[in-house]
């Protein structure tokens, strides 16, 4: 059997769950390489223009030490992701 992309899918009314790799480096709230965020949006731009839900789940970098903890907090995000 043939792997199946997501071009291969009728998603029109379907939620489309996406482990995207958003762990990017962001400091004080500024991403600074966004490669991998640009990388996974041509998929993204699929699903939502084939009048489909796109869910999407990833993790931001890993706690190793207390002052990771503040790091990679997620209440920054909104202020690092303003033109996606």
């Amino acid at each position: 059997m043939a792997k199946l992309t997501v071009s291969d899918l009728d998603l029109e009314g379907k939620k489309v769950l996406m482990r995207v790799d958003f762990n990017v480096p962001i400091k004080d709230g500024v991403i600074g390489d966004d490669n991998r965020i640009q990388a996974a949006l041509p998929t993204i731009k699929f699903v939502l223009d084939h009048k489909g839900k796109a869910i999407l789940f990833s993790h931001l970098g890993r706690i190793k030490k207390e002052e990771d903890k503040k790091a990679y907090h997620y209440g920054q995000l909104p202020n690092a992701f303003p033109t996606y």
